[in-house]
Order: C-alpha cells, then structure tokens, then sequence
C-alpha cells in the first residue's frame, strides 16, 4: 500500500508521504525550483505556513548546486535536499522554532 499524508501525524509519521511525492516528481523529470517544490507539497497536503525552502538562485542569475526544503509537523521537521540526488531525514525543530539552518524562506 502507497504511504499517505496524516495532518495530525508527526513528521515521522509522514517522512514516507514525502519522499514518495518529492522522488515520484524527480522520476517524472520535474523542475526543482523552489516554486514548483512548494507547489508540489502544499498540493500533497503540507500547508504553505508548515514550508521553508531555501534559495535556488544566485545573487547572478544562477542556479544553486543544493535546494533544502522543509515542512514543519509539530516538533519535528522533515528536511529534504536535492542536489542531483534527492535525500530526506526527520530532524527536531531548531531553536528558532524554525527546521532550515542559515536564512530560508518561510513560504506562508
């Protein structure tokens, strides 16, 4: 049976749900800007408040190696990074009460 999204799950509950829609978009060859990454998870379920991303861009214009992007459940965040190769873990929230190190953008 495919995972499922549980909104009142923790992010260990849903780290499955997650890496299946974020690896079946990359299999489908699917663009990876932070747009289409925050679209891809708020159409799985994540509301845009849970989302950070962090940038995909350059001050010149460029692409970035690695995007980070994470959705916040209760205590805990799942992170994911792409960089050529997807990979995810569940982290606690950091102090800040945020899941991304560094400045990200909080998307709601």
């Amino acid at each position: 049976m495919p995972p499922t999204f549980d909104p009142e799950g923790g992010a260990s509950d849903n780290i499955a749900y997650f890496d299946e829609v974020v690896r079946s978009h990359i299999a489908a060859g699917g663009d990876m800007s932070n747009a289409t990454i925050v679209s891809l998870l708020t159409s799985a379920g994540w509301t845009a408040g849970q989302l950070e991303v962090t940038p995909d861009g350059t001050p010149l214009g460029n692409a970035t190696d690695t995007v980070s992007f994470a959705a916040l459940m209760g205590e805990e965040c799942i992170v994911g990074q792409w960089n050529g190769e997807y990979t995810s873990a569940v982290f606690p929230v950091l102090s800040s009460g945020t899941c991304l190190i560094g400045t990200p953008h909080r998307v709601g």
